[in-house]
């Protein structure tokens, strides 16, 4: 399977509308019968979007296969590189391209062994204090939230655990400083940094 035959559907793709569904004429063109909605390629599940208001930049969580779970700045015409490339291995255990992402846009991070990402959001409220401009990142299989510092173009992880022993579906931020949680139980959370 290559990338050109995938640009005939809608999926493992990013797709940049308006609110009333109209397409920004700004979005990038992949060739002549891509959906003018298309604006990245070579995603292979994401799972949620977050803008960074500093910075300009849309940050993308994905699950990898088996690892290479990643995160991604979205740029308008890139490819990301699924299925060619991954961080992760297939389920079979083969591999799909010894580790690299050579040729293709690079995460700006990524878990092995995979976390099973879901939502993330930006910290943008000066009252979180030391997680202020930090991405949360919501985990399924290992049940609970990461936090990455963001600083000089770099990202590194910083574990913040929060241990209910759930799987961590989605992540908002509230009024005052505060965020929430939804796990897949149903339970709602509510947290402040400390």
């Amino acid at each position: 399977m290559t990338m050109l035959k995938n640009l005939n559907n809608e999926w493992g793709k990013i797709h940049r509308i308006y609110d009333d569904g109209t397409t920004p004429q700004s979005n990038p063109i992949f060739n002549e019968n891509s959906p003018t909605s298309l604006f990245s390629i070579g995603h292979r599940n994401p799972q949620g979007l977050t803008y960074n208001p500093c910075s300009n930049e849309m940050y993308s969580s994905e699950h990898g296969p088996q690892g290479g779970d990643e995160i991604n700045i979205i740029k308008s015409g890139l490819n990301y590189g699924w299925p060619n490339v991954s961080f992760g291995i297939n389920y079979d255990g083969s591999d799909i391209s010894e580790q690299s992402h050579e040729g293709y846009e690079q995460p700006v991070f990524y878990w092995d062994p995979s976390i099973a990402t879901s939502d993330l959001i930006f910290l943008k409220d000066k009252r979180h204090g030391n997680w202020f401009k930090n991405l949360l990142v919501a985990r399924l299989k290992t049940r609970g939230i990461h936090r990455l510092k963001i600083s000089d173009d770099k990202t590194t992880e910083e574990l913040e655990f929060i241990p209910r022993g759930e799987r961590v579906r989605d992540i908002c931020e509230g009024l005052n400083g505060v965020f929430y949680i939804s796990t897949d139980v149903g339970q709602i959370y509510q947290f402040t940094p400390k």
